[in-house]
């Protein structure tokens, strides 16, 4: 995991065998390799994530960067092939917030400390990425659409999970603890969009 002065964001260690795929008919049942992982957050509890629900706004989102492997072995790879809506599938994990801390989330919460100045990385052991998801997995809404950072390209099937995951206020704080620019690295989300005649479809098992 690092520290890249615009979020936290955890890869796999070169050479990882058995890296998470996911497929599903509103992919096509295309195969989508897992190639890295980050989070979107706020200096508040009442912002911070790039995707709403019915007008709400939530205090940090989850994103889950797969890349298609129909266009080869590497995210690399996938994102140099032209002209293509499908390079990337993305998944979106909102967090609410709880009381309690969520013991879960401990084998990330607990190495932030040591991302805490741009450009520094850790190892994290033991995350189980599946802790990372919400509960209900079969409830979501999808739309083709675009990355949420520069050059925002046209090439992402987003799947955004209604079920909301929990995190406590001072496992957020974590996040807030990171320095960017030599200031607090928050605010790193996209401002909200407008659909600009997208179809947003809900699933529903």
């Amino acid at each position: 995991m690092e520290n890249n002065g615009k979020t936290a964001k955890l890869f796999l260690t070169a050479g990882s065998t058995n890296v998470p795929t996911i497929t599903s008919s509103h992919l096509s049942n295309d195969i989508f390799k897992l190639a890295q992982l980050h989070f979107h957050w706020g200096n508040m509890d009442k912002y911070g994530s790039e995707h709403t629900i019915d007008g709400l706004q939530f205090p940090i989102e989850l994103h889950l960067v797969h890349f298609n492997t129909k266009y080869g072995e590497t995210m690399e790879e996938a994102l140099s092939v032209a002209h293509k809506s499908d390079n990337l599938a993305v998944l979106g994990v909102l967090f609410e917030i709880t009381r309690s801390d969520m013991s879960i989330l401990d084998p990330l919460i607990n190495k932030l400390r040591y991302i805490q100045q741009e450009g520094t990385k850790t190892c994290v052991k033991s995350l189980v990425l599946k802790n990372l998801l919400p509960l209900d997995l079969n409830t979501f809404y999808s739309y083709e659409g675009s990355l949420t950072t520069p050059k925002c390209n046209e090439i992402v099937t987003w799947t955004v999970f209604k079920k909301r995951h929990s995190i406590s206020s001072g496992q957020l704080d974590e996040f807030r603890k990171l320095i960017s620019k030599g200031k607090p690295l928050v605010n790193n989300y996209r401002d909200i969009q407008n659909l600009n005649s997208r179809k947003v479809d809900f699933y529903s098992a």
